[in-house]
């Protein structure tokens, strides 16, 4: 099961989440609960996304939520609680990604096999196609949706990143150097490249999946 992108809950607002920071800086543990209630899916999303397994995804989120509360004090402000939860998500991840090397895995698969194009290509965003009420046309969107999430584990850990950061989680520029610690122009070339590469694995599902015609 792949869970989505979440919408930020209602039930906490701006103003309640300044709130239950500082309850939860000072012991309160109901007000750190409700803020694992608001950020645990997009944790999950991002950790799932960069992993490819769900309970390798579980166990890091976990490992995220416990920082997160280990550093809450330190927390000032000046960035987004989202943001910072990124930050220690994408953190999570390379250590994941760190003691899986050490063990003799492979991060990625067959990544030698994709050629690269010319020019930039598609963004996973991009080549989804919309809604519709045709169902084969949804079957299609969703078998498509499913290729590229296995097709983002053939790629390298670095551009997986910043395809998962940009086009999933919809983070800007700034804010993917921001929490992967890059600089800006290393950002935009990773993302040039990783963008490249998720079109050619894609590039023979495109050309052997025809179009769903109306009847």
């Amino acid at each position: 099961m792949i869970r989505m992108k979440p919408v930020a809950s209602a039930a906490l607002e701006l103003g309640d989440e300044q709130q239950a920071i500082q309850r939860a800086r000072e012991g309160d543990l109901d007000a750190f609960d409700s803020l694992i209630r608001r950020y645990e899916d997009q944790v999950f999303s991002v950790a799932y996304r960069m992993v490819g397994n769900e309970d390798d995804a579980a166990d890091i989120s976990q490992e995220v939520f416990l920082a997160f509360f280990r550093h809450l004090k330190e927390y000032r402000g000046d960035a987004k609680i989202s943001t910072w939860l990124h930050r220690i998500t994408v953190n999570m991840v390379k250590n994941f990604w760190s003691r899986r090397k050490r063990q003799g895995y492979d991060l990625t698969q067959s990544l030698e096999d994709c050629e690269t194009g010319a020019g930039e290509g598609l963004s996973p965003v991009e080549v989804i196609p919309d809604a519709a009420p045709d169902p084969r046309r949804v079957a299609a969107g969703a078998e498509l949706a499913e290729t590229i999430e296995r097709q983002l584990q053939r790629i390298e850990p670095e551009f997986r990143e910043v395809i998962v950061l940009r086009f999933i989680e919809e983070l800007s520029y700034e804010e993917i150097a921001e929490i992967t610690g890059e600089p800006l122009g290393t950002v935009k070339s990773r993302l040039f490249r990783a963008r490249r590469l998720l079109k050619d694995l894609l590039r023979d599902y495109l050309r052997e999946t025809p179009e769903p015609t109306n009847v």
